[in-house]
């Protein structure tokens, strides 16, 4: 049966002054929904149900031919691609009109459905790019999203951005995750990104030497740092002695320590995860309720700021973000002789494959320091 849409009356309820609203009513495979139109009437034999007429009111006329105009667009334009719709499809294009013709619409929609479920981080960087693309294009319509489109964009990147190829990376693949839900809705008969092909570079991941990590230790230790200076290095080396990421670190709580390990939910893969704890990262933790978080967290980047100070004032000549802290866990955890398999599991990788990548980093600080010994000889 094809999917049907017309006006009807919600005569099971009736308001105090005696008024029946009027509902728009679409049926999708046997099954049906009802939308508010906010006109109500207290004389029903001024509404034609067949025929959706409202008689003495041209306004509320109006503004019921057009909810069901809308309607009958929307099924009519997947009708026509013959595609098939559903009852939740109709819903986001009919309460969001421009997302038939706006990618847009559709992004902005899909990203605030985000919220809550992802990270405030990765929610964030499906905004920001958002309001990069805008920059380039301030409207895109589903036909223009082609191709030719996409690797347009990549040059503006590259060129008037002058972004280096893992920041294009990141943006086309927040691109490419919003065109395949789309494409799943039947709002995109094809991805762009069929034909195209995400290019990326290796990328060095830093980390701490254990002098390194002594030397910010004694740091620490030395209470010579100012508040937010200290606060920001406690939860750094915490996460340099545990592998914790940052959004690990900013919902831990007390209760999540216990019997000297950090049992904890992965905030990135869900996946539940055990820690033994060091000697060193016990001193960096007090005692406080269950509910309590352990340490109070900066924004991602105020605590990257604050970090670049206190790795100058120990002199260390590197460029340290947070994440560095999970690098320097991993890498110096197998030099320490810990399995690959342990750190995995610590880790919380779902893929060997991925820790490996530190088991190759050593190996190569390993090749370095015996280069350094031929110099030397």
């Amino acid at each position: 049966m094809a999917p049907t849409a017309h006006l009807v009356i919600r005569k099971d309820y009736m308001t105090k002054n005696g008024e029946y609203y009027i509902h728009l009513r679409i049926k999708i495979n046997k099954q049906k929904k009802e939308f508010p139109t906010g006109i109500k009437i207290k004389d029903l034999t001024k509404f034609d149900e067949r025929t959706g007429r409202l008689k003495g009111n041209i306004r509320e006329s109006l503004i019921l031919e057009n909810a069901l105009d809308k309607a009958e667009q929307i099924l009519f334009k997947f009708r026509i691609e013959n595609k098939l719709i559903t009852l939740d499809q109709f819903k986001q294009l009919y309460l969001n009109r421009d997302s038939l013709d706006s990618f847009y619409a559709f992004a902005e929609q899909e990203i605030k459905n985000m919220a809550g479920i992802v990270s405030y981080e990765y929610y964030r960087q499906f905004k920001s790019e958002m309001s990069k693309l805008k920059k380039y294009r301030k409207e895109i319509s589903w036909n223009e999203l082609n191709l030719d489109f996409i690797e347009g964009y990549e040059r503006y990147m590259k060129i008037t951005l002058n972004n280096k190829v893992n920041t294009v990376s990141k943006t086309m693949k927040k691109i490419k995750k919003l065109c395949s839900v789309a494409v799943r809705k039947n709002l995109l008969k094809e991805s762009p990104f069929t034909y195209y092909r995400i290019k990326s570079e290796p990328t060095g991941r830093l980390f701490l030497t254990e002098n390194e990590l002594k030397f910010l230790m004694e740091l620490f230790s030395s209470g010579s740092l100012s508040f937010y200076l200290q606060n920001t290095l406690k939860y750094f080396l915490f996460s340099c002695y545990t592998g914790l990421r940052f959004e690990d670190i900013k919902q831990l709580k007390y209760e999540n320590i216990r019997d000297g390990q950090v049992y904890i939910k992965m905030h990135k893969t869900k996946h539940s995860i055990s820690i033994p704890l060091s000697s060193y990262a016990k001193k960096l933790i007090k005692s406080g309720l269950p509910d309590e978080n352990v340490f109070h967290v900066n924004s991602n980047q105020k605590t990257n700021a604050y970090l670049k100070k206190v790795v100058e004032m120990a002199g260390i000549n590197k460029s340290i973000s947070f994440h560095c802290a999970r690098h320097t866990f991993a890498t110096l955890g197998l030099s320490f002789g810990i399995d690959l398999y342990t750190i995995k599991e610590m880790l919380g990788h779902t893929d060997l494959k991925t820790t490996q990548i530190y088991a190759k980093l050593l190996n190569e600080q390993k090749i370095k320091g015996m280069n350094f010994w031929e110099d030397k000889l």
